[in-house]
């Protein structure tokens, strides 16, 4: 559906492009202005600026180049380039934009020909076709497909030019078949030339014979050498100019993850995020050697060229502030260490020196910009006790891999001191890089440290998910124990987390609380338990253990600020600290997040989410991350979308966010993007998702182009749960029979998990039927599930819908709509407002109009009683039941009436107008509308001046209500001043007086 959207999309646009006289002038594009905003423009208006630029530098007319091919090659561009971070389409546009500025603005197209104009404005719209967000050095070090056909020199650079061509060799796509031979093969070779020249290794072999030619000043434009020089690297200016630093640096930290984790190479400091503090300094080191120097003899070429130096000098003072900053940050983390050193390590320091005698910078510069590593009073450079220091704290900072790296060198040095391979071990396995830790694990001989790396490889075991392995290294500590190690906390909680992740979890529980016992309150032990009886179903207990954690956490350490982020308190980060590790809050608060999820009550999970100790958006541990996207995707789908995205691509990652990314792709019906990402991480299919779910989202995928066959897949996984609820209802009835308590929790338990999965099935199956609008399939498709689901709440509510879609069975409807509302009478308003409307419509339809008032009445009073507790809350159930009732009197035809009751229902404007309420009220304006313009009805003046003040009433109040909630990942974003209530009522409005004829 998104790539049917997206043609479609381009269809449209590629029909608007051929009305030439509808393309913006360069005035109101503001393309010839050097600071031209970079994002002021989407990438449809890119595509039409990038006409007007052939159009304004009058080479549609000179080279005769046909207007609907233009505007298809543009298009065409446009797809060719990939979604990468930073070289893609926006990208090139923008290089071109700037090198439009330079010809226009800088009278640059004074100096070229007409041919080397047209050469570089084509460079620069393509020079990076088909960029794959990885540099020239990454092909050569992969191997990879584009290295092996052009070679290691300008390999990327040449691809793009191929990808030019052949995109111009494309049936309606050659923009250059009415040039001359001689135009055409001189522009093929200027072209080529331009594309190569972004190649930074060419640039730096070329730029000194530009800076001879500035600096001597004696260059002439007639002299083509001279322009050669000149021309070549202008597509490199421009791309120097626009480089956005942000953009950029991720696409390199995304190249430099991949040399890591595919080619298992060091990335350099640039391409490294965990680096990232040195990139003002390495921004600045490339401002002053390529981009001042360059810029600088620009302006001595072409003084109108200033604003380019200004620019590139601003950026320089903001790189500038934010080193001077990171230098401020790295002098508090090195206090922070002394600190460390000295509470932990004081006794080591007495021993090796006075503490003033080692200094720690963290490689910060010092006054004379020399770098500083770990010095002792003879400054020596392999100080075995600095390196030891460093990696301490590097541990205690939670930089793992850094620490690694410290005792790695430790390791070298001393070889004979085994400690510090069980150190890098340690750091690696906290890192997660398991199979490192597994190697070096396994190079330590010493037996004084074979209990220690059984616990390591145990654990290293237990993450991979590798349970026999785990199990086996536990059982091999406990033999190589005396008998009594069994019963100590240790070996317990080894165990339990063990039974814990083989699905045992009574018995997991038994280890954890007797680990508890034995060993006294430890948050991280009291934690464990309480996540065991989550996952057997015993929210209580949980809640429990959740409420003793949250306690202990308040009371030790009230700086951690617990609950004031919830009461809108602003409070800085706290940090992801040890002392925030070892209280387990986190950890607490997104358990009870979750708990509170599972009993629906989705206020209280987001709230205590917020609940948690305050830390910045990148401090976030992915549990959190998850759940945030997870438990505020109704109000913000497209944050969660980019969340979950962001997960998928770290290692590791919460096992449920593959499934749950997946779902929700099908619940908002993205189901190109749940193949795309099925496809795209097969390697995960088999360990993240079950049979079932993988069958049961095969399903939904196909019901987008094949809902005949998704049906049958459908029915086969249905056909396989009912199967197994019949065999569990038969267990059960044994148990009670045999009169077993545990059996029966057990298997009750279980048939409540198989009946969760079954219902998602059956309302797939459904809504195929439902979207032809076959409601008595439907109806057929519940009742030969009412076996089973009968007492189901989603089965009632679903049944009861299609009932009332028939329009011939309101009584059935009101069956079981009735006890649905009954159920939460006390608190009516927790029920959905449209089961409150079909209710009255149905009570009604069955001229049962007394129920339909009280029901009314108690909804009304309701309201009533919580708008006195928070006034300016809206609460439009009243309104939409009114609103439901206004418009099954129009569709009967009664609109004198129907529509009268449909602009009471939003009376008072500013608690009512909203977007659901606005959509049924248009529905039935609509509706008339269309019968007054057919003269199937005549309404009296006053209905009509009643629905034009309406009208102007939602006008004034619906500025800032939109008037359709957009789908989270949809590229084409209607236009904001047309998507509002007032925008669409003034379009009414305007329909009403031309159908009646009155002149405004």
């Amino acid at each position: 559906m998104y790539l049917q959207h997206k043609e479609l999309s381009n269809r449209r646009l590629f029909r608007g492009l051929l009305q030439a006289a509808n393309i913006p002038l360069v005035s109101e594009l503001a393309i010839d202005d050097i600071h031209f905003d970079d994002f002021s423009l989407d990438v449809d208006a890119m595509i039409t600026a990038a006409l007007r630029m052939f159009m304004e530098l009058g080479m549609v007319q000179k080279f005769k180049i046909d207007y609907e091919t233009l505007c298809r090659w543009l298009l065409t561009v446009r797809k060719n380039y990939r979604m990468v971070l930073y070289h893609n389409w926006r990208h090139a546009f923008n290089v071109c934009q700037l090198m439009f500025a330079m010809l226009t603005t800088a009278g640059f197209q004074e100096i070229l020909t007409e041919v080397e104009i047209l050469a570089v404005i084509v460079g620069c719209l393509c020079h990076d076709l088909d960029h794959r967000g990885t540099n020239n050095a990454f092909q050569a070090k992969s191997d990879s497909a584009l290295a092996q056909l052009y070679g290691t020199s300008a390999t990327l650079e040449h691809h793009h030019f191929n990808h030019a061509v052949m995109i111009l060799q494309s049936e309606g796509h050659n923009i250059f078949a009415n040039l001359s031979s001689k135009e055409y093969s001189d522009l093929m070779q200027l072209l080529k030339q331009s594309i190569l020249a972004t190649d930074l290794t060419l640039y730096f072999e070329r730029r000194t014979e530009f800076f001879e030619l500035v600096s001597k000043g004696d260059y002439d434009w007639n002299i083509k050498s001279h322009r050669d020089v000149f021309r070549q690297p202008t597509l490199q200016w421009a791309a120097l100019a626009e480089l956005v630093a942000e953009l950029v640096t991720s696409e390199f930290f995304e190249q430099g993850d991949r040399e890591r984790s595919e080619l298992k190479l060091t990335p350099s400091a640039i391409f490294d995020r965990n680096r990232k503090d040195e990139l003002p300094r390495l921004q600045l080191e490339w401002i002053d050697s390529i981009c001042m120097p360059l810029y600088q003899a620009l302006v001595k070429v072409n003084a109108k060229l200033k604003p380019m130096l200004d620019l590139v000098a601003a950026n320089r003072r903001k790189w500038e502030e934010l080193h001077h900053k990171r230098l401020q940050v790295s002098f508090l983390l090195w206090v922070k260490i002394q600190k460390l050193l000295t509470n932990a390590l004081g006794l080591f320091l007495h021993d090796y020196g006075e503490v003033g005698e080692i200094v720690v910078a963290l490689l910060m510069p010092n006054p004379k910009g020399q770098r500083l590593e770990f010095w002792d009073m003879k400054r020596s450079p392999r100080s075995r006790a600095g390196l030891s220091l460093l990696a301490y704290c590097y541990y205690r900072l939670q930089e793992f891999e850094l620490a690694a790296e410290c005792y790695e060198q430790l390791s070298q040095m001393h070889p004979e001191l085994e400690q510090y391979r069980l150190y890098q071990a340690q750091a690696l396995y906290k890192a997660c890089l398991y199979p490192e830790a597994t190697r070096v694990s396994f190079l330590v001989d010493n037996p004084t440290y074979q209990t220690r790396v059984l616990r390591l490889q145990a654990a290293i075991k237990y993450s991979e998910g590798d349970l026999p392995g785990a199990r086996s290294l536990v059982e091999q500590l406990l033999c190589g124990e005396d008998s009594e190690r069994e019963n100590d906390p240790d070996s317990m909680v080894n165990l339990g987390c063990l039974l814990y992740k083989e699905g045992h979890y009574e018995a997991a529980c038994s280890k954890f609380l007797a680990a508890l016992q034995a060993s006294g309150y430890q948050p991280d032990l009291s934690y464990n338990l309480a996540l065991a009886y989550y996952s057997s179903r015993q929210y209580a207990p949980a809640l429990k253990h959740i409420a003793d954690i949250i306690e202990h956490g308040i009371r030790q350490h009230p700086e951690l600020g617990v609950g004031l982020t919830t009461e809108g308190i602003d409070i800085r980060s706290v940090g992801n600290t040890t002392v925030l590790h070892q209280t387990a809050l986190v950890e607490a608060f997104n358990l009870k997040a979750a708990i509170e999820y599972q009993l629906r009550n989705f206020e209280v999970a987001q709230e205590t989410l917020t609940d948690m100790p305050p830390r910045a958006e990148e401090e976030l541990d992915p549990v959190t991350l998850h759940n945030q996207a997870l438990m505020n995707m109704d109000a913000r789908p497209t944050e969660g979308f980019e969340k979950l995205q962001f997960l998928l691509q770290q290692n590791p990652f919460p096992p449920e966010t593959f499934g749950n990314l997946l779902l929700l792709y099908c619940k908002y019906e993205y189901f190109d993007l749940a193949a795309d990402v099925l496809a795209e991480n097969a390697h995960l299919t088999y360990k993240f998702l079950t049979p079932y779910l993988y069958d049961f989202l095969d399903a939904m995928i196909t019901c987008q182009t094949a809902p005949e066959e998704a049906f049958i897949k459908l029915d086969g996984l249905a056909g396989m749960l009912t199967e197994q609820l019949r065999r569990l209802t038969k267990q059960v009835q044994e148990a009670r029979y045999s009169r077993d308590d545990e059996i029966i929790k057990k298997v009750v338990n279980e048939y409540d998990e198989t009946l969760e999965k079954y219902i998602p099935v059956l309302m797939a199956q459904a809504k195929i039927y439902w979207n032809l609008e076959n409601y008595p399939m439907v109806e057929k498709i519940f009742r030969k599930s009412v076996e089973f689901c009968n007492d189901h709440d989603v089965w009632k509510l679903n049944v009861a819908h299609v009932l009332f879609m028939q329009e011939n069975k309101y009584k059935e409807a009101i069956g079981f709509y009735e006890p649905i509302v009954k159920k939460n009478y006390d608190n009516i308003l927790s029920v959905s407002a449209i089961v409150l409307a079909n209710l009255c419509v149905s009570y009604i339809m069955t001229s049962q109009n007394e129920e339909a008032e009280e029901l009314m009445r108690k909804i009304e009073k309701e309201e009533e009683q919580l708008s006195y507790g928070d006034p300016d809350k809206k609460i439009y159930h009243l309104c939409i039941v009114n609103l439901v009732i206004g418009t099954l009197y129009c569709a009967k035809g009664n609109y004198d009436f129907g529509i009268s009751r449909v602009i009471k229902s939003l009376e008072p404007y500013h608690k009512k107008l909203g977007t659901d309420t606005w959509y049924y009220a248009k529905r039935c304006f609509l509706s008339l509308l269309e019968n007054m313009s057919k003269h199937m009805i005549v309404l009296c003046d006053t209905v009509i001046e009643e629905c034009v003040q309406f009208l102007e009433h939602c006008e004034f109040f619906g500025r800032n209500i939109p008037a359709v909630i957009e789908q989270p990942l949809e590229e084409e974003r209607m236009h904001t001043g047309k998507n509002t209530v007032t925008y669409e009522s003034r379009q009414l409005k305007a329909l009403i007086y031309e159908i009646i004829g009155w002149n405004m």
